[in-house]
């Protein structure tokens, strides 16, 4: 962001520092290896040997910050065509291209598009909310209020691309 300074001072733009990050926020193993047999609390898991192997493959990749495993070239559309883009990233970009060429057909409905990435547990003014069930309980509740023939309420949940959901 630049900020101009009062308009009959014609010096150059004062251009702010960039901010830094802070503490990293990355875990220890120990929690790390917690918080993932958390998601398989089902007592069908208990003492399985297969889950700790997974959850020391899901430490690695954590540790070693692979974020996007998956990649392929950008393509022609992009500045740099042969930039690697990730796998998940595209595909969630064409979920969103295509809400957007429906959304603008003029001859369908009147739409409200509702999109969400979370895959996390998200706060909203102290409440706690799943992050998987955000996006089906504003769908409940919009298309209550929403509701006519001649009005739609899409619905695109992003956080499971990529996770074979």
């Amino acid at each position: 962001m630049i900020l101009l300074q009062e308009a009959d001072d014609c010096k150059e733009p004062v251009v702010p520092e960039p901010r830094r990050l802070g503490v990293s926020a990355q875990i220890d193993q120990h929690t790390f290896r917690d918080r993932f047999r958390q998601r398989c609390y089902d007592l069908a898991f208990e003492g399985s040997k297969d889950i700790d192997a997974l959850a020391d493959i899901a430490w690695q990749a954590y540790h070693e910050g692979r974020k996007a495993p998956r990649t392929r070239a950008a393509g022609p559309e992009f500045e740099n065509p042969e930039y690697q883009l990730s796998e998940q990233w595209l595909q969630a970009r064409a979920e969103i291209r295509k809400a957007q060429r429906s959304h603008e057909d003029a001859k369908g409905p009147t739409r409200i598009l509702l999109s969400s990435g979370a895959t996390r547990h998200l706060s909203v003014q102290g409440l706690c909310v799943d992050g998987a069930a955000v996006v089906p309980l504003a769908v409940l509740v919009l298309s209550q209020s929403f509701a006519r023939p001649d009005r739609r309420l899409d619905e695109r949940n992003l956080s499971a691309l990529g996770r074979g959901a």
